[in-house]
């Protein structure tokens, strides 16, 4: 099922009122609908809390934020955006999920320079997480850069 928003500026030809997601939507919530299914909580502020999925814990450290599009864990410090957990949680192959949920084709020059400009802004607001410089670079060998 294609993940579907409101769109109050314009119409599509399916759909007057429904549109795609673009990239640049991606959040750490749909993710964790996605491959968390079970493992995490709301709680009352709208935030997602649960054990971590990346180390052993008893007690939950692992926070999904939907204001500020971050999740965290406080016990073993892992954190990021949308594009970080994607790949996180792919092991490194998001292409799959992104053409499945956003019609992503790998094989467009076109669409792969638009991944790189959403996940290069989440690295610029992370502070160049390391992960997501890598990416961008692997990218950019796709495009023959």
């Amino acid at each position: 099922m294609k993940l579907k928003q409101l769109d109050i500026f314009g119409e599509n030809e399916e759909n007057p009122r429904i549109r795609p997601f673009r990239l640049e939507d991606l959040n750490v919530i749909d993710l964790s609908t996605s491959f968390l299914k079970g493992r995490l909580r709301i709680q009352k502020n709208g935030n997602y809390k649960g054990l971590c999925i990346f180390h052993t814990e008893k007690t939950p450290s692992f926070y999904l934020r939907h204001n500020e599009n971050r999740y965290i864990c406080y016990g073993c410090g892992e954190e990021g955006g949308p594009y970080s957990l994607l790949l996180k949680l792919t092991k490194y192959r998001p292409f799959p999920y992104l053409e499945r949920e956003f019609d992503f084709n790998a094989n467009s020059p076109d669409e792969i320079h638009n991944l790189i400009q959403v996940v290069s802004r989440e690295r610029d607001i992370l502070g160049h997480d390391k992960l997501l410089g890598i990416f961008i670079s692997d990218l950019d060998k796709l495009l023959g850069r």
